[in-house]
């Protein structure tokens, strides 16, 4: 009899604060790397646990919903997409087990996702860039209260701390600067900085 193995791939990230992206969209434009147009994004995230938000479980799952819109030649267009993340690590946050689909009714998977017991726990906006390079991919991101980053990402099905060092190699060799890492993703750092404003 045949053995079947589930291969689970992952979504490993970096993520970086950075000062502005001059330096670094010269550094794509040298290498012939194009950035997509800006799109707006809307993250609301659900969880499905009570008391601090950060917390961050292992093995928990965090519900999104990502609403968009960016303009294409002169009109603007719109879509949205449910995702599922499911921490690996309750130390680093941005290592997790990814399912992403489109959707086109937000307000029926909202409902959903109240029904199955998840609650809205934090809303991030941005304006994000992409661009690829290999098997990477670079989001550039403006985001309204905590300011400007970078992530790159990748997905695999290795070892998950090799492929983060991997990542590391690969924004030194883009000129940035690595002692900016950011361990959250932005719905813990929006959630730390309203919990400021409610001090």
């Amino acid at each position: 009899m045949a053995s079947h193995f589930l291969i689970i791939m992952k979504e490993i990230e970096i993520k970086l604060r950075v000062d502005n992206f001059e330096s670094l969209k010269g550094e794509f434009k040298k290498r012939g790397i194009k950035l997509s147009k800006p799109i707006s994004q809307k993250d609301v995230t659900f969880v499905n646990y009570e008391g601090d938000y950060m917390l961050f479980p292992k093995d928990a799952n965090y519900l999104r919903i990502r609403e968009m819109s960016w303009d294409e030649d002169g009109a603007i267009k719109t879509s949205s997409e449910f995702t599922l993340k499911r921490s690996l690590n309750n130390k680093d946050e941005l290592m997790n087990i990814e399912k992403e689909i489109d959707i086109t009714d937000t307000a029926t998977m909202r409902d959903i996702i109240v029904y199955l017991g998840y609650h809205e726990a934090v809303t991030v906006h941005k304006v994000r860039q992409k661009a690829k390079y290999m098997e990477y991919e670079f989001c550039l991101d403006v985001v309204e209260g905590l300011g400007t980053f970078i992530e790159i990402e990748k997905m695999t099905d290795g070892d998950q701390y090799e492929a983060e060092k991997e990542l590391l190699g690969v924004a030194r060799d883009f000129g940035l600067d690595t002692e900016k890492r950011v361990m959250n993703g932005y719905d813990t750092l929006m959630y730390l900085q309203n919990a400021k404003k409610d001090i």
